[in-house]
């Protein structure tokens, strides 16, 4: 949600009532200063994150004038399960929200989270038409979700287990678009990194995505040597080098493949 306010307003926020219990992350950003509650005190901050459990109900304050972004993910008691664990001794203030002893837990945004949701902002803003639009968005959020538990909890506490397959799944993407101006990883070092096996790995890759995790990486390679291209920063020759290919004609071979254009069209 991004909006102006045209007076001074107060928004009311809740996780999702329904026969399920369900949590809710919440970005806030402003372009000057938002007051929310917590501990009975009303503090002013341009930028919060507030972890809210079904029980909650948080305000948001904002002055007239204020531009606010806001980024809410929301899911089950389900999901939550399986993502993290919480050992019996952590009494961090997170831990305490979520097992329903505290309201809400609050906390300034690090740069970390500010950069993912930049990336989102922008997938959602200028790529929907491209072809992994949706597994963008949705690797996003994981890794949205995924940076703020571990930037929450204690070093030596609970972080995500990742034992759900689509959250594995979503980890080997994230790891193939950090080595996209790298050459392939390897499906065995690719499967260790995400504690699987790499036949585990392949399978349920393709599953998900519809596409081996090395078409999904040519892919996303692809679409960065084309905006390279465009650009006109490096030769087709340099560009393949670069990208970890040993001959330029496998780079021809995956660029006509994915794009339907030869480098030299571009």
């Amino acid at each position: 949600m991004e909006t102006e306010e045209r007076r001074d307003t107060c928004y009311v926020f809740q996780p999702k009532k329904s026969m399920k219990n369900y949590y809710s992350i919440n970005y806030y950003h402003t372009t000057g200063k938002l007051g929310y509650e917590a501990n009975g005190y009303l503090n002013w901050t341009n930028k919060v994150v507030i972890f809210a459990n079904p029980d909650t109900t948080h305000k948001i304050y904002l002055r007239k004038g204020m531009i606010l972004k806001c980024c809410r993910l929301v899911f089950t008691q389900d999901y939550l399960d399986k993502l993290i664990d919480i050992p019996a001794e952590d009494v961090s203030d997170l831990a305490k929200t979520i097992r329903g002893i505290d309201a809400a837990y609050f906390r300034n945004i690090e740069e970390s989270e500010n950069i993912i949701l930049r990336r989102l902002h922008y997938i959602q803003k200028h790529e929907r038409k491209n072809f992994d639009y949706h597994l963008s968005v949705v690797k996003s959020a994981y890794e949205i979700t995924d940076t703020f538990f571990k930037l929450s909890f204690p070093k030596t506490s609970a972080g995500l287990s990742l034992r759900d397959n689509s959250d594995v799944m979503a980890r080997a993407a994230i790891l193939l678009e950090r080595h996209i101006q790298d050459k392939f990883p390897g499906i065995a070092a690719l499967a260790e990194d995400c504690h699987v096996s790499p036949t585990k790995l392949k399978s349920h890759f393709k599953k998900t995505y519809k596409v081996t995790p090395l078409e999904y990486f040519r892919r996303l390679q692809m679409v960065y040597a084309m905006d390279i291209l465009q650009k006109k920063e490096l030769k087709i020759k340099e560009l393949s080098l670069n990208l970890g290919f040993k001959k330029s004609s496998t780079f021809n071979f995956w660029f006509k493949k994915t794009t339907g254009k030869h480098p030299s069209e571009i």
